[in-house]
Protein backbone atom coordinates (compact mmCIF):
# COMPACT_ATOMS: atom_id res chain seq x y z
CA UNK A 1 0.00 0.00 0.00
CA UNK A 2 2.74 2.67 0.70
CA UNK A 3 4.82 2.05 -2.53
CA UNK A 4 1.60 2.39 -4.59
CA UNK A 5 1.08 5.79 -2.34
CA UNK A 6 4.54 6.95 -2.97
CA UNK A 7 4.01 6.04 -7.08
CA UNK A 8 0.77 8.33 -6.77
CA UNK A 9 3.19 10.93 -5.50
CA UNK A 10 5.57 10.43 -8.00
CA UNK A 11 2.93 11.03 -10.58
CA UNK A 12 1.35 14.25 -9.18
CA UNK A 13 4.34 15.55 -9.16
CA UNK A 14 4.78 14.88 -13.21
CA UNK A 15 0.97 15.84 -13.04
CA UNK A 16 0.13 12.95 -14.57
CA UNK A 17 -3.71 12.01 -13.08
CA UNK A 18 -3.35 8.67 -11.18
CA UNK A 19 -6.01 6.55 -9.61
CA UNK A 20 -5.33 4.68 -6.42
CA UNK A 21 -7.24 0.70 -6.27
CA UNK A 22 -6.96 -1.17 -3.45
CA UNK A 23 -5.90 -4.65 -4.64
CA UNK A 24 -8.89 -7.81 -3.93
CA UNK A 25 -6.68 -9.06 -1.24
CA UNK A 26 -7.40 -5.80 0.43
CA UNK A 27 -4.15 -4.96 1.39
CA UNK A 28 -2.44 -4.09 -1.32
CA UNK A 29 -2.69 -1.44 -3.98
CA UNK A 30 -2.69 -0.45 -7.60
CA UNK A 31 -1.91 2.69 -9.90
CA UNK A 32 -3.89 3.13 -12.78
CA UNK A 33 -3.50 6.22 -15.21
CA UNK A 34 -5.68 6.28 -17.87
CA UNK A 35 -4.97 7.71 -21.60
CA UNK A 36 -7.34 9.34 -24.22
CA UNK A 37 -6.44 7.17 -27.14
CA UNK A 38 -3.91 4.25 -28.13
CA UNK A 39 -0.39 4.93 -26.62
CA UNK A 40 2.50 2.69 -27.73
CA UNK A 41 3.44 0.53 -24.66
CA UNK A 42 6.95 1.25 -24.91
CA UNK A 43 6.15 4.81 -24.14
CA UNK A 44 3.47 3.54 -21.23
CA UNK A 45 6.55 1.67 -20.23
CA UNK A 46 8.87 4.41 -19.64
CA UNK A 47 6.63 6.68 -18.24
CA UNK A 48 5.50 3.76 -15.75
CA UNK A 49 8.95 2.74 -14.99
CA UNK A 50 10.15 6.31 -14.50
CA UNK A 51 7.77 7.57 -12.09
CA UNK A 52 9.04 3.80 -10.15
CA UNK A 53 12.19 5.17 -9.88
CA UNK A 54 10.90 8.20 -8.36
CA UNK A 55 8.78 6.70 -5.66
CA UNK A 56 12.02 3.98 -4.89
CA UNK A 57 13.82 7.43 -4.20
CA UNK A 58 10.76 8.28 -2.34
CA UNK A 59 10.79 4.97 -0.39
CA UNK A 60 14.18 3.05 -0.30
CA UNK A 61 12.62 -0.05 1.32
CA UNK A 62 10.77 -0.46 -2.28
CA UNK A 63 12.01 -3.59 -4.20
CA UNK A 64 13.15 -3.42 -7.63
CA UNK A 65 10.76 -6.43 -8.26
CA UNK A 66 8.32 -3.77 -8.80
CA UNK A 67 10.03 -3.13 -12.63
CA UNK A 68 8.25 -6.95 -13.07
CA UNK A 69 4.42 -5.73 -12.05
CA UNK A 70 3.79 -3.05 -14.59
CA UNK A 71 1.60 -3.66 -17.22
CA UNK A 72 2.41 -3.39 -20.05
CA UNK A 73 4.63 -5.74 -19.22
CA UNK A 74 6.42 -5.69 -22.74
CA UNK A 75 7.26 -3.13 -25.06
CA UNK A 76 5.72 -5.50 -28.40
CA UNK A 77 2.81 -8.03 -28.88
CA UNK A 78 4.52 -11.41 -28.51
CA UNK A 79 4.38 -13.84 -31.33
CA UNK A 80 1.04 -15.44 -31.31
CA UNK A 81 0.24 -13.51 -27.91
CA UNK A 82 -3.23 -11.48 -27.31
CA UNK A 83 -1.39 -9.03 -24.83
CA UNK A 84 -1.30 -8.76 -21.16
CA UNK A 85 -4.24 -10.05 -19.08
CA UNK A 86 -4.78 -7.90 -16.19
CA UNK A 87 -7.81 -8.13 -13.51
CA UNK A 88 -10.10 -5.10 -13.89
CA UNK A 89 -11.34 -3.22 -11.26
CA UNK A 90 -14.65 -3.00 -9.21
CA UNK A 91 -15.06 -6.61 -9.51
CA UNK A 92 -18.45 -8.34 -8.04
CA UNK A 93 -18.14 -9.60 -4.67
CA UNK A 94 -14.76 -8.36 -4.31
CA UNK A 95 -16.46 -4.91 -5.17
CA UNK A 96 -18.69 -5.72 -1.96
CA UNK A 97 -16.41 -6.25 0.76
CA UNK A 98 -14.50 -3.15 -0.05
CA UNK A 99 -11.70 -3.82 -2.45
CA UNK A 100 -10.92 -3.58 -6.09
CA UNK A 101 -11.93 0.09 -5.61
CA UNK A 102 -10.71 3.13 -5.72
CA UNK A 103 -9.58 5.13 -3.13
CA UNK A 104 -9.47 8.82 -1.58
CA UNK A 105 -6.01 9.08 -1.19
CA UNK A 106 -6.35 12.02 1.57
CA UNK A 107 -9.02 9.35 3.79
CA UNK A 108 -7.29 6.06 2.27
CA UNK A 109 -11.36 5.25 2.28
CA UNK A 110 -13.50 4.16 -0.92
CA UNK A 111 -15.17 7.13 -2.98
CA UNK A 112 -18.95 6.81 -2.43
CA UNK A 113 -19.45 6.55 -6.21
CA UNK A 114 -17.27 4.95 -8.06
CA UNK A 115 -18.42 5.87 -11.13
CA UNK A 116 -18.31 9.58 -10.40
CA UNK A 117 -15.18 9.48 -9.09
CA UNK A 118 -13.62 7.58 -12.37
CA UNK A 119 -15.58 10.08 -14.46
CA UNK A 120 -13.71 13.28 -12.70
CA UNK A 121 -10.07 11.61 -12.84
CA UNK A 122 -7.86 12.55 -16.09
CA UNK A 123 -6.72 11.06 -18.80
CA UNK A 124 -3.75 11.88 -20.82
CA UNK A 125 -3.35 12.31 -24.28
CA UNK A 126 -0.66 10.10 -26.23
CA UNK A 127 1.46 13.16 -26.51
CA UNK A 128 0.71 13.83 -23.08
CA UNK A 129 2.29 10.69 -22.23
CA UNK A 130 5.44 11.04 -24.42
CA UNK A 131 6.50 14.14 -22.83
CA UNK A 132 5.64 12.93 -19.00
CA UNK A 133 7.88 10.01 -19.86
CA UNK A 134 10.64 11.99 -21.37
CA UNK A 135 10.66 14.12 -18.08
CA UNK A 136 10.32 11.10 -15.63
CA UNK A 137 13.63 9.61 -17.59
CA UNK A 138 15.35 6.72 -18.36
CA UNK A 139 16.05 3.57 -15.30
CA UNK A 140 19.89 3.20 -14.85
CA UNK A 141 21.28 0.67 -12.64
CA UNK A 142 25.01 -1.27 -12.52
CA UNK A 143 27.77 0.73 -13.96
CA UNK A 144 25.76 3.60 -15.54
CA UNK A 145 25.30 4.79 -12.18
CA UNK A 146 26.97 7.97 -11.80
CA UNK A 147 25.18 9.91 -8.42
CA UNK A 148 22.38 9.50 -6.05
CA UNK A 149 18.93 10.40 -7.43
CA UNK A 150 17.10 12.42 -5.23
CA UNK A 151 13.58 12.88 -4.74
CA UNK A 152 12.16 15.70 -7.11
CA UNK A 153 8.56 14.88 -5.75
CA UNK A 154 9.61 16.31 -2.30
CA UNK A 155 10.68 19.06 -0.35
CA UNK A 156 11.64 16.66 2.67
CA UNK A 157 15.44 16.01 1.54
CA UNK A 158 16.97 13.73 4.45
CA UNK A 159 20.64 13.88 4.85
CA UNK A 160 23.08 11.27 5.80
CA UNK A 161 24.65 10.53 8.84
CA UNK A 162 27.63 12.35 9.77
CA UNK A 163 29.41 8.69 10.12
CA UNK A 164 27.90 5.13 8.55
CA UNK A 165 29.57 2.03 8.98
CA UNK A 166 29.92 -0.59 6.66
CA UNK A 167 31.23 -4.37 6.69
CA UNK A 168 33.11 -5.94 3.48
CA UNK A 169 33.05 -9.48 3.41
CA UNK A 170 31.99 -11.65 0.73
CA UNK A 171 29.78 -8.29 -0.21
CA UNK A 172 29.00 -4.85 1.67
CA UNK A 173 26.91 -5.19 4.65
CA UNK A 174 25.08 -1.73 5.35
CA UNK A 175 23.26 -0.74 8.75
CA UNK A 176 19.95 0.05 6.28
CA UNK A 177 18.69 2.93 9.58
CA UNK A 178 21.66 5.35 8.26
CA UNK A 179 20.70 5.37 4.70
CA UNK A 180 18.20 7.80 3.61
CA UNK A 181 15.56 6.51 0.83
CA UNK A 182 17.31 7.99 -2.06
CA UNK A 183 20.69 6.56 -1.11
CA UNK A 184 19.31 3.04 -0.68
CA UNK A 185 17.29 3.32 -3.68
CA UNK A 186 20.97 4.26 -5.49
CA UNK A 187 22.51 1.73 -4.05
CA UNK A 188 19.81 -0.94 -4.88
CA UNK A 189 20.04 0.07 -8.59
CA UNK A 190 24.15 0.40 -8.69
CA UNK A 191 23.69 -3.08 -7.46
CA UNK A 192 22.16 -4.27 -10.36
CA UNK A 193 22.20 -5.00 -14.17
CA UNK A 194 19.69 -5.31 -16.97
CA UNK A 195 19.17 -9.06 -17.41
CA UNK A 196 19.84 -10.01 -20.72
CA UNK A 197 17.15 -12.92 -20.90
CA UNK A 198 14.60 -10.02 -20.40
CA UNK A 199 15.56 -8.29 -23.44
CA UNK A 200 16.48 -11.02 -25.52
CA UNK A 201 12.74 -12.80 -25.29
CA UNK A 202 11.79 -8.93 -26.00
CA UNK A 203 13.83 -8.78 -29.12
CA UNK A 204 12.33 -11.94 -29.93
CA UNK A 205 8.92 -10.74 -29.32
CA UNK A 206 8.49 -13.70 -27.15
CA UNK A 207 6.61 -13.39 -23.26
CA UNK A 208 8.84 -11.96 -20.86
CA UNK A 209 6.38 -13.21 -17.88
CA UNK A 210 8.27 -14.21 -14.58
CA UNK A 211 11.44 -12.91 -16.21
CA UNK A 212 12.92 -10.55 -13.80
CA UNK A 213 13.76 -7.33 -16.28
CA UNK A 214 16.94 -6.37 -13.58
CA UNK A 215 19.22 -9.08 -12.10
CA UNK A 216 19.52 -7.67 -8.26
CA UNK A 217 22.16 -8.70 -5.50
CA UNK A 218 21.05 -6.94 -2.91
CA UNK A 219 19.03 -8.77 -0.10
CA UNK A 220 17.72 -7.34 2.63
CA UNK A 221 19.13 -9.68 5.90
CA UNK A 222 15.46 -11.56 7.07
CA UNK A 223 17.90 -12.02 10.18
CA UNK A 224 18.76 -8.29 10.62
CA UNK A 225 16.30 -6.59 8.90
CA UNK A 226 18.20 -3.01 9.83
CA UNK A 227 20.63 -3.88 7.34
CA UNK A 228 21.25 -4.39 3.87
CA UNK A 229 23.47 -6.85 1.88
CA UNK A 230 24.97 -6.55 -0.65
CA UNK A 231 26.91 -9.27 -2.65
CA UNK A 232 28.31 -10.98 -6.17
CA UNK A 233 30.00 -9.96 -8.51
CA UNK A 234 28.39 -5.87 -8.13
CA UNK A 235 29.38 -5.87 -4.92
CA UNK A 236 32.45 -3.17 -6.01
CA UNK A 237 29.64 -0.87 -7.29
CA UNK A 238 27.94 0.36 -4.59
CA UNK A 239 31.46 1.07 -2.80
CA UNK A 240 32.03 2.75 -5.91
CA UNK A 241 29.33 5.04 -5.41
CA UNK A 242 29.58 5.60 -2.25
CA UNK A 243 33.25 6.80 -2.86
CA UNK A 244 31.86 9.54 -5.10
CA UNK A 245 29.64 10.78 -2.55
CA UNK A 246 31.14 14.85 -1.33
CA UNK A 247 29.90 14.00 1.88
CA UNK A 248 31.87 13.36 5.25
CA UNK A 249 29.24 11.01 6.51
CA UNK A 250 30.46 8.90 3.53
CA UNK A 251 34.33 9.38 3.40
CA UNK A 252 34.67 7.85 6.98
CA UNK A 253 32.23 4.82 5.65
CA UNK A 254 35.02 1.96 5.80
CA UNK A 255 35.32 -1.46 4.59
CA UNK A 256 37.54 -4.37 6.43
CA UNK A 257 38.74 -7.91 5.82
CA UNK A 258 36.12 -10.42 6.28
CA UNK A 259 38.19 -11.98 9.77
CA UNK A 260 37.26 -7.98 11.63
CA UNK A 261 33.28 -8.90 11.02
CA UNK A 262 32.88 -10.07 14.48
CA UNK A 263 35.30 -7.79 16.12
CA UNK A 264 33.11 -4.78 16.21
CA UNK A 265 33.18 -1.75 13.27
CA UNK A 266 35.53 0.74 13.01
CA UNK A 267 35.41 4.46 10.40
CA UNK A 268 38.01 5.93 8.45
CA UNK A 269 38.60 7.03 4.86
CA UNK A 270 36.94 4.94 1.88
CA UNK A 271 40.20 4.00 -0.28
CA UNK A 272 39.65 5.47 -3.38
Amino acid sequence: MLDALNYIKAARALSVPAGLEVSQSGTGAHAWIFFTGPVPAETARRLGTGLLREAMALRGQMSLASYDRLFPSQDTLPAGGVGNLIAAPLHGKARRDGATVFLNPATMEPHDDQWAHLSSLGRMTPREVATAANRAGRVVVGAAVERVEAAGSTKTQPQLPSVMHARLGAGIRLEQSELTPAFLATLKHAASMKNPLFYERHRLRLSSWDVPQFLRSEVLDPGCPVQIVTSGPLAQRPAQQSARIPSRAVRELSPWPSRSLANGRRSGPWPR
